[in-house]
């Protein structure tokens, strides 16, 4: 088992609805992870940072942090942090959540194009006090009825879970909704072509490849619909998905650093640090050395 990672077993009892909410009081730190299933977390009180694929922020009460499955981040510093969680199964977001496909503020939470592992890292929000006490309101019986099983307690769950989801999507600033407008609207080949990139990020990948997979799309029609929908040529984003791929086990594992190259597909050193710092800036071992977690003060 990845220890960096925290798997569903950890969070739901078999049988149990996977959908809950609890309360964490966080001091020092807390080393780089992932999670087996969607998370996010509301900052209540206290200090702290937050560390993810861009960096550090300080946490300040009322920010929001949607992180996907597969997202991976840190805190650093905490001092009396406290934070509400709000976490859920993939499959709540695959089934009973399938209609948010209509509504571009719940997709861009949820399951925005070139999400989930990718450059993007999580979605951040901020709310106001009042939006941040009606959050409050609707998670509790998320806690009250956590781990419960049987249809009426689903339905409680998961009625509250929409709820809260709706809140949420109340708060993307603009540039976040523009985003969110953009890869609603994306091309069914386009969405397709991203799993497949993500799904396997170490394939050597072509245009010609891709169209192939695609049942045969024109390639200049398909690279045009790939670069409205994501802001990038389809190899382009490749090099992104790679290099947060990277970046996520660079921080989260103790593998070589040439190995984590060949994991994504960059099995020559050099070319690896050089696609890798187009993206970061930093080589593979600065970006690994800079993101460690030292103790805290």
């Amino acid at each position: 088992m990845d220890p960096s990672r925290f798997p569903r077993e950890m969070v739901f009892l078999p049988g149990a609805v996977p959908v809950l909410s609890n309360q964490h009081v966080l001091n020092g730190d807390l080393e780089p992870h992932d999670h087996a299933f969607h998370e996010v977390a509301l900052v209540l009180s206290g200090e702290g940072r937050h560390v993810t694929i861009h960096g550090e922020s300080e946490l300040r009460r009322g920010q929001v942090i949607v992180l996907r499955q597969g997202d991976w981040h840190s805190y650093r510093k905490c001092r009396s942090l406290v934070v509400q969680n709000c976490i859920f199964g993939e499959e709540i977001a695959t089934n009973e959540l399938a209609w948010m496909g209509a509504h571009a503020e719940l997709v861009y939470l949820l399951a925005r194009v070139g999400g989930g592992g990718g450059t993007e890292g999580p979605a951040v929000l901020q709310m106001p006090d009042d939006a941040l006490k009606r959050s409050l309101a609707i998670l509790r019986p998320l806690s009250k009825y956590a781990q419960g099983q049987g249809v009426q307690i689903r339905g409680i769950l998961i009625g509250h879970l929409i709820l809260f989801l709706a809140e949420l999507s109340r708060h993307l600033d603009p540039a976040q909704l523009a985003e969110a407008r953009r890869s609603a609207a994306a091309h069914p080949a386009v969405q397709r072509a991203i799993a497949l990139m993500r799904d396997d990020p170490a394939e050597e990948w072509t245009i010609a490849d891709l169209c192939g997979r695609l049942h045969g799309v024109d390639p200049s029609y398909f690279s045009r619909q790939f670069r409205r929908a994501t802001g990038y040529p389809p190899l382009a984003w490749l090099t992104r998905q790679r290099a947060g791929v990277a970046a996520a086990l660079l921080l989260r594992t103790d593998k070589r650093i040439s190995e984590v190259g060949g994991m994504v597909g960059w099995t020559d050193p050099n070319h690896f640090a050089r696609r890798f710092r187009s993206v970061f800036g930093l080589s593979p071992s600065e970006y690994r050395r800079r993101g460690s977690v030292p103790p805290s003060d």
